[in-house]
């Protein structure tokens, strides 16, 4: 279906629930006509509807004075479908609406890099020194007694694996 572009530039383009529900395709050798989505950028499929992806510069988070400067490797950004979750050595911040909030205070814990498995709201973090659970609904941070300390935390298709666990 040819797309039509106004003069001045517009276009809109409707992608039915048919093909939404579809998503992209799995391959490169299934042919491009299949009513399947060839190429998604810029976007994220959300409540039923594409959403755009929050554009972050890495200056505007640095500029935050709550972010420590010149602490390698520090700051960390770690990034899920759901969370953007700014780590530094002694403390976890939350990019939420634009603005970076503290969420949690490890000024007692410093550790190594910080390590995490993201699902929903749900996170879990650790740095070697202590385990911090995320709750997804009242979006807290905790130090979790019942979670291993880790200096390694990965998700790996809805599964947390961790390696090299700290006594």
């Amino acid at each position: 279906m040819p797309l039509k572009i106004l003069p001045n530039g517009i276009f809109s383009f409707y992608v039915n629930s048919d093909l939404m529900s579809k998503g992209l395709r799995p391959s490169k050798r299934l042919p491009s006509n299949n009513s399947m989505m060839v190429e998604c950028k810029g976007a994220v499929g959300r409540d039923g509807s594409l959403s755009s992806i929050p554009q972050i510069t890495r200056n505007s988070l640095f500029d935050d004075a709550l972010v420590v400067q010149g602490d390698f490797p520090f700051p960390q950004i770690l990034i899920s479908d759901n969370l953007i979750v700014v780590c530094n050595r002694t403390s976890l911040l939350e990019y939420k609406s634009g603005s970076l909030s503290l969420k949690f205070d490890a000024s007692d814990y410093s550790g190594g890099r910080w390590s995490w498995s993201a699902s929903g709201g749900y996170a879990y973090l650790s740095n070697g020194v202590v385990s911090v659970e995320r709750d997804p609904l009242t979006e807290l941070y905790s130090i979790s007694t019942k979670l291993p300390k880790a200096m390694a935390i990965c998700n790996y298709n809805g599964q947390t694996i961790i390696g090299h666990f700290v006594e």
